[in-house]
C-alpha cells in the first residue's frame, strides 16, 4: 500500500503547478556575498569528470543542468513527483546522459533513505533541501566523500509587517534550530565537520508587487491583492531607502566529510 502524502509534499506538488517548479517568481536583488552563490561556487569547486553525485532535494534541477556536465554521474531525487517529472525533461532536453532522477522521501521518521547504493557517491549536496541525508551518508558515500548543504534561515520580522492586511501577515518562524540540527546530524551520522558559514545580508525589492510575490509565495493565502497592494505602497512610502525596500536574506552553509 502506498504511503499517504504529506501535507508538504501535497502543496508542494501544488507550487509546481503554478510556477513550473521550485521556482521563485519574484524579482529582487541581493547583495554579496550571500548564501546562494557562495554554495554555488564550493560545489563547483567539487566537481571533477571522475565523481558520482547524489543531489538530495533536487526540485526542478536547474542545479543538475549545471553541475551534471561536469561530473560521471548525477543522481537527484525529491520526494515530490512534478519535480522529478520536470527534471527529466529539461535533462533530456539538455541531452545530459550521465543523469538519473527518482521520487525518493529520505527521512527515516517515514523509514526513507537516500536511493543509492553503498558506497556509490563521491559527493552529496542540497540546496534548501532536506537534512536526513545527512544521517546516511557513510552508506552511500565513498571513504573521502564530502557533504555540502545550504539552508534556508528564516529572517526576523520587518518593523512594518503590522501595516500590511492581517491575511498576508509574515509570521514569526524559528531561525536558530538549523544549525544546531545540521551539526547533531553531522556528529550523529559519523561525519567530520569541515567548515559553515553564516550569511545575511539585504534583499532589495524595488515595487510593491515583487514583494507581495515574495510574502504570498507557497503560502497559499486568501487576500485582496488590491488591498494589500495599497498596504505596501505605504510600507515603501514610509520605509523605502533609495525607492527600495529590503528583507533580511539569511542562509547557512557547510561542509562535511566522510573519512
Amino acid at each position: 500500500m502506498a504511503s499517504q502524502k504529506s501535507e508538504w509534499v501535497l502543496r508542494l506538488e501544488r507550487l509546481a503547478a503554478r510556477e513550473g517548479g521550485f521556482a521563485y517568481p519574484w524579482r529582487s536583488t541581493i547583495e554579496e556575498p550571500h548564501g546562494e552563490d557562495a554554495y554555488t561556487r564550493l560545489v563547483l569547486e567539487h566537481l571533477r569528470p571522475e565523481l558520482d553525485v547524489i543531489e538530495a532535494g533536487c526540485g526542478h534541477g536547474s542545479d543538475a543542468l549545471e553541475f551534471a556536465p561536469r561530473v560521471r554521474s548525477y543522481l537527484g531525487y525529491d520526494a515530490v513527483e512534478p519535480f522529478i517529472e520536470i527534471c527529466r525533461r529539461r535533462a533530456a532536453a539538455a541531452s545530459l546522459d550521465n543523469t538519473a532522477f527518482v521520487v525518493a522521501d529520505s527521512s527515516r521518521k517515514r523509514a526513507g533513505r537516500v536511493p543509492a547504493l553503498d558506497q556509490s557517491a563521491d559527493l552529496l549536496i542540497t540546496r534548501r533541501g532536506p537534512t536526513n541525508p545527512v544521517l546516511d551518508a557513510r552508506r552511500v558515500c565513498r571513504p573521502g566523500a564530502a557533504l555540502i548543504g545550504l539552508y534556508f534561515v528564516a529572517p526576523p520580522l520587518p518593523q512594518w509587517n503590522d501595516m500590511l492586511p492581517v491575511e498576508v501577515r509574515m509570521t514569526a518562524e524559528p531561525s536558530e534550530l538549523v544549525s544546531p540540527k545540521v551539526l547533531d546530524y553531522i556528529e550523529r551520522g559519523g561525519l567530520r565537520m569541515h567548515g559553515c558559514w553564516a550569511f545575511d545580508v539585504p534583499e532589495w525589492f524595488d515595487d510593491p508587487e515583487q514583494l507581495l510575490l515574495y510574502i504570498a509565495w507557497n503560502r497559499e493565502l486568501e487576500f485582496d491583492e488590491q488591498r494589500a497592494l495599497d498596504a505596501l505602497g505605504e510600507v515603501f512610502a514610509a520605509h523605502a531607502i533609495g525607492g527600495r525596500v529590503a528583507l533580511r536574506h539569511r542562509r547557512f552553509l557547510w561542509k562535511a566529510m566522510v573519512d
